[in-house]
């Protein structure tokens, strides 16, 4: 049986949802003659390893925007041994910084960072319509409930950022932003996979990072509540 596409194992996990397991099963059994395809339609196999730079589907938009709703309060700038003297474009950088997201909640981010000092500045930032899909075993043992290793995945999103307050002065116009988010699953996506996110931005006058977690989403079936607003227009 040859691999199927990521595009492909994405149609089958909303097939899943949507009939429900019984008759998903049962329509798959008639479908390939095979007792085994639904135990692995999600499955990962000993050794995945892709890289797939592909069109941003409905489905994938909607996981972001609910997750963007899981961010934590708390991110933390990414630094070296050289410390905060390395941190190229934030003025008066530190160590942690307190995040909100501004409203509105559509597919254009705004978010805020304020340190500890009270200085504050926003980025923001548009959800593409492509993004670059990760995924590897990386041989650890650890397996899904339905079978298969436990893969580590990433879903990484970039273009152009721009920047207020503290970030202003490090802002040019190819200033371009990397927004990463890091979890452990299977190959079909859901929202409670991704357990963490990083924000990369580098540019002429800039060359830092925040990370932070995501706190964990009750379950990823219910849809999010901002879906209308993710679509791929």
């Amino acid at each position: 049986m040859k691999a199927a596409s990521l595009a492909s194992l994405h149609n089958l996990a909303t097939l899943h949802k949507k009939m429900g397991a019984a008759v998903f099963c049962a329509v798959m059994l008639v479908l390939t003659n095979s007792p085994i395809v639904y135990g692995c339609a999600c499955c990962a196999e000993p050794g995945t390893w892709f890289q797939e730079t592909a069109k941003s589907d409905p489905e994938v938009l909607a996981i972001v925007g609910q997750l963007s709703h899981k961010l934590d309060k708390t991110a933390l700038l990414y630094l070296t041994a050289a410390g905060l003297e390395e941190v190229k474009g934030i003025s008066r950088a530190s160590e942690t910084y307190t995040l909100r997201r501004i409203p509105p909640y559509t597919r254009d981010w705004r978010l805020e960072f304020t340190d500890q000092q009270g200085n504050r500045g926003t980025l923001t930032f548009t959800i593409p319509n492509t993004a670059l899909f990760f995924g590897t075993d990386p041989r650890d043992g650890q397996q899904r409930g339905a079978g298969g290793p436990l893969l580590y995945k990433e879903w990484r999103f970039e273009g152009p950022v721009s920047g207020t307050g503290i970030f202003k002065g490090g802002i040019t116009a190819r200033t371009k932003f990397r927004f990463i988010l890091q979890g452990r699953g299977n190959m079909c996506p859901a929202a409670e996979d991704f357990k963490s996110w990083v924000l990369q931005v580098e540019g002429q006058r800039a060359n830092f990072a925040f990370s932070g977690v995501l706190n964990q989403p009750a379950s990823s079936s219910g849809g999010s509540v901002i879906s209308s607003h993710y679509r791929d227009d």
